[in-house]
């Protein structure tokens, strides 16, 4: 942790050690050809498999804007979320914004780039965080609608409430 003017900025590598549960969150990044050596990402030709061993990502940092109750629980990856975000460039152009189409968004939050994935499971209702999220955990190399491709991205992003599916009946 570092402080970065008036806020405390949190940084995490993450080492996922082979058949870790993260892992399977990752995979889909090894797959698309990401390969990384320390903290300096390489783009090389797709791999057959997923790499074997430690995987090691860039950093995901992200500050606390305003901090929800302490003692509240923590969405899980299978858990539907309902957010109030907004997404912008390194340049400040705002991207996406659910606070300007005036409603919450929900999501399941399986389905969400991994720095979501990663850091909302970290978050509690009532949080309000920005991540700062470099191309490897969001969209990579894939340009998409308003953002180039190998975008930077920074997302404000308030965590309203979560829901857990019911248990599947077997």
């Amino acid at each position: 942790m570092f402080d970065l003017g008036q806020r405390r900025v949190h940084s995490y590598r993450i080492d996922i050690p082979k058949g870790h549960s993260l892992q399977k969150l990752f995979t889909p990044l090894a797959m698309a050809g990401l390969l990384v050596v320390g903290a300096t990402p390489t783009l090389a030709a797709k791999p057959s498999k997923p790499p074997v061993g430690k995987v090691k990502l860039p950093i995901l940092s992200y500050t606390v804007n305003t901090a929800g109750p302490a003692d509240g629980a923590h969405p899980k990856r299978s858990d539907t979320i309902v957010v109030n975000y907004t997404l912008r460039l390194l340049d400040g152009t705002v991207v996406d914004s659910s606070l300007e189409r005036g409603e919450p968004t929900s999501f399941p939050l399986d389905r969400l780039i991994p720095a979501w994935q990663v850091l909302i499971q970290l978050m509690r209702p009532g949080d309000d965080w920005t991540f700062y999220v470099p191309p490897e955990y969001a969209y990579g190399a894939v340009a998409r609608d308003k953002l180039p491709a190998n975008s930077f991205l920074v997302f404000r992003v308030a965590l309203l409430s979560f829901t857990t599916p019911p248990p599947e009946a077997h």
